[in-house]
């Protein structure tokens, strides 16, 4: 009975210490090795794919400086989405830094915000400003694009011609696609004839966002001098609506086409999506369906040199109107014009310029509304106006990186829905799992 009894403690004794032991070596493979799993519904501890494409264009380490105090409501959600960052690519190096125990390296590196990002890559430097608890991956993926660009890449939009407006919100202007732009790393500025007599050399993308006011013959002069020089060019054309700019058309070999397409197979006839793609580093992997709103048929006849790819096309079924747009509205054969219409081209060259060569890039679209406030969040109208501009500035490497990354599900709560799961999870379920077994108890004790 004795050896028995010895037994079992001996047994439990062993039991106790393998425990321990296992705990033990848990505890130090935790501290030397660490693996996450993420089981969240849309993986939101986990880098996105877009942001994984963009790391992967990096050939040397990212420096990741974070200057924030040891305030944990700061601190926490800026970890939470830099060390995704470093989980994928381990050569990224992170440097916390309190700003308050380190004033003259604040004071030179310009940080003016506790939680205040500085990412660093072959002598760029970018920041990223914004409050912890508001920060997300969209935020740093974007800052990152901008590391990406050697040089500054400005983009100026004509003005003062009643052009779609970079900087103010009306429906129709392009403010909020001009913000996509500014926090990927372009440089926004608009171009007003009357301030400037030519358009600056340093301009990497000009851009004619549908004028309502015709422009001077100086004015148009000096567009089509910028072309001739190599200048990239973004034209948004409206229907019938060329206002001073048919020199322009007539050297690039536009025609714009009478009447406004009619997509058939719209809820809003005026509306047609623009498919099938033709082969083009902008689209080429692109399959979202891009919206636009009111779009005419464009013809490209260019000059030999250049090369012109039918961008966009409508539907097959779609047509240009030619009467009022009067319901019912049909197509009448003889009369509209059939399609698959144009609504995009494309036009590239090579030239030589300061003695180089340099390929010239235009695009020539016939809306302007796609890209407006009212619409660019339409199916992939965002998208595609990023992959237009990094293609227009010879940003190849980008275009085929998403603007875009998922977000994080949030679920949220009023007053009353907070006390009453309080009280359910906290009160009411407790007492019930104890008056249950209080019940179950006293029942086994009758027995």
């Amino acid at each position: 009975m004795k050896f028995r009894y010895l037994k079992i403690r001996l047994h439990y004794l062993l039991g106790v210490s393998l425990l321990l032991i296992i705990a033990v070596l848990s505890a130090l493979l935790s501290v030397r090795y660490s693996t996450v799993f993420d089981f969240t519904n849309n993986n939101r501890y986990t880098l996105s794919s877009v942001s994984q494409q963009l790391l992967a264009q990096f050939i040397e380490p990212i420096h990741i400086r974070i200057y924030v105090s040891n305030d944990p409501t700061l601190r926490e959600p800026i970890e939470n989405i830099i060390f995704r960052y470093q989980r994928y690519d381990p050569t990224i190096q992170i440097q916390f830094i309190d700003p308050y125990k380190a004033p003259a390296d604040v004071k030179e590196r310009q940080v003016t915000l506790d939680g205040e990002i500085l990412l660093e890559y072959q002598g760029q430097t970018t920041h990223v400003q914004k409050h912890a608890t508001k920060l997300t991956e969209q935020d740093v993926s974007s800052a990152l694009q901008t590391l990406l660009r050697p040089t500054q890449r400005i983009i100026r939009f004509l003005t003062w011609h009643g052009e779609r407006s970079p900087f103010t919100n009306a429906n129709h202007d392009v403010s909020h696609w001009a913000t996509q732009l500014q926090n990927t790393g372009f440089i926004i500025q608009t171009l007003q004839f009357d301030k400037t007599h030519t358009i600056p050399a340093d301009t990497t993308v000009l851009i004619i966002a549908s004028p309502q006011v015709p422009l001077l013959p100086d004015e148009m002069m000096q567009i089509i001098d910028y072309v001739d020089k190599g200048g990239n060019l973004l034209w948004l054309l409206e229907p019938e609506e060329t206002i001073g700019l048919e020199k322009l058309m007539e050297k690039l070999g536009i025609i714009v086409q009478p009447g406004i397409i009619i997509d058939p197979n719209s809820q809003v006839p005026s509306m047609t999506t623009a498919t099938p793609y033709r082969h083009h580093p902008i689209i080429d992997g692109f399959i979202l369906r891009s919206l636009f709103p009111r779009a005419c048929g464009l013809i490209a006849s260019p000059p030999a040199e250049w090369q012109v790819t039918d961008l966009l096309l409508t539907p097959e079924n779609a047509w240009l109107e030619q009467g009022k747009l009067q319901a019912p509205i049909q197509y009448d054969k003889g009369v509209d014009i059939p399609g698959p219409l144009t609504i995009a081209v494309a036009l590239s060259r090579t030239q030589s310029v300061d003695n180089n060569l340099k390929e010239q890039r235009i695009i020539v679209i016939g809306d302007g509304d796609f890209l407006s406030n009212a619409f660019l969040q339409n199916g992939g109208n965002a998208e595609l106006g990023s992959r237009i501009i990094n293609w227009l500035s010879h940003d190849d490497k980008l275009i085929n990186i998403p603007t875009t990354i998922r977000k994080d599900l949030s679920l949220s709560l009023s007053e009353y829905e907070s006390i009453f799961l309080g009280g359910l999870f906290l009160v009411v379920l407790p007492i019930s799992f104890f008056s249950m077994s209080l019940f179950i108890w006293l029942r086994r004790r009758k027995i």
